[in-house]
Parts: structure tokens; sequence; C-alpha cells
């Protein structure tokens, strides 16, 4: 959740709107450096390729009991220095779209076709990597 502050003549507001603020997925508040877009704060492709890497090798650590995500995204958010960027819920829900993306490419509804230029199971660029893990 983005929370963005109005100025409208207010000097005292139009200070703090060069920070937003966001709800770190139910755990804290925190501020977004207006230094860095939103953009570089982002998970970058190297650390998706990891996550999905992580999440192969590490089936054991996600049993589906309770709270069995975030206890198993922990290491990988340290190992990667990814604390800043990143919480076990987001890694958590980064998997669960990677996945749904995946099974969506997988198994296209009948008659759909790619005149926009939406992603294909050819042209994703994770497919082979969610291929490779939902195999396993």
């Amino acid at each position: 959740m983005i929370i963005r502050l109005k100025a409208d003549g207010f000097p005292a507001l139009a200070s703090l709107q060069c920070h937003l603020l966001y709800l770190n997925s139910f755990t804290s508040l925190k501020t977004v450096d207006p230094v860095f877009p939103l953009e570089e704060q982002r998970i970058k492709d190297e650390e998706t390729e990891a996550l999905i890497l992580y999440r192969q090798q590490n089936e054991d650590r996600f049993s589906g009991k309770r709270n069995s995500a975030k206890n198993g995204w922990a290491p990988f958010i340290d190992q990667h220095n990814l604390d800043d960027k990143v919480s076990e819920a987001q890694a958590a829900k980064k998997w669960e779209n990677l996945k749904a993306k995946y099974k969506e490419l997988k198994d296209p509804p009948t008659g759909s076709g790619t005149d926009r230029g939406e992603d294909t199971a050819r042209t994703w660029k994770w497919f082979p990597y969610m291929h490779e893990s939902e195999e396993h």
C-alpha cells in the first residue's frame, strides 16, 4: 500500500512529500528513498532467478504449515542481503505470483491469442526456471 501526501499549499507537507511510505506486507512501515525510484528497490532479475533456485533447492523448508513460508524465506533474504528490499511475506508473494504466471502460461485458455504482445511459455523469461521447479 502506498500512501501519498498531498501538499496543496501546505509547505510542511510539501517537504514530507519527498518520502513515500508503504506498508511492508503486514510487518513494518518503511520509508522509500526518494533518490532511488521504486524500480531501483524492486527485486532484480538475478535475484528472481536466485529466488526460484532457492525455492527448488529448499523444498523441505516450505511444508505448507503455518509460518513455514516466512521461516523458509528468511535465510534467502539474509543470504542475498535483501533485508531492506523484501520481507518474507513479499518473497512468498513473489513466488506465488511466479507460480500463478507459470500455470497460466503452461495451460493457456483455449482460443487465447497473443495479439497484444502478452507473454507466452516461449517468451516469458522465467518459464524454463519455473518448469524445472514444477517438475521436481
